[in-house]
């Protein structure tokens, strides 16, 4: 158990390595955004996220724009992703293409309102 415990952790680790280099960013510069201290976030790459709590991990989610519980999530097995403006813009064409009363204009609207909204929510 022990093992696999550790195992997880080491994921979660490669996962938040990886990601906060494509966000250009240092440990330092990372866990500022998330408004945590800098030991925290280092304990999360040294793969002993078990002594950071879970709202620490939620911070991390948003910073890495990942879907809250994302981190929680990788450490029962799953891969994080992340979601970008072409992604909600193929979600809302899809959303959107069953109501054919829509015009293309007032679609591309309805992309534009979510994008921003997101945006201003710090999401992406």
């Amino acid at each position: 158990m022990a093992d696999e415990l550790d195992l997880q952790h080491q994921r979660l680790a490669h996962a938040a390595r990886l990601r906060r280099h494509e966000l250009g960013l240092s440990q330092k510069e990372l866990a500022r955004k998330a408004g945590i201290p800098l030991g925290q976030y280092e304990r999360v790459e040294q793969g002993r996220g078990e002594y950071v709590e879970d709202k620490t991990f939620l911070a991390l989610d948003a910073v890495f724009s990942w879907d809250p519980g994302t981190c929680l999530k990788t450490l029962h097995g799953a891969t994080p992703g992340t979601i970008g403006e072409e992604d909600i813009a193929q979600a809302v064409l899809a959303a959107t293409s069953t109501h054919t009363s829509l015009t293309a204009a007032e679609i591309r609207n309805i992309r534009d309102a979510v994008i921003a909204e997101l945006q201003r929510r710090g999401l992406i």
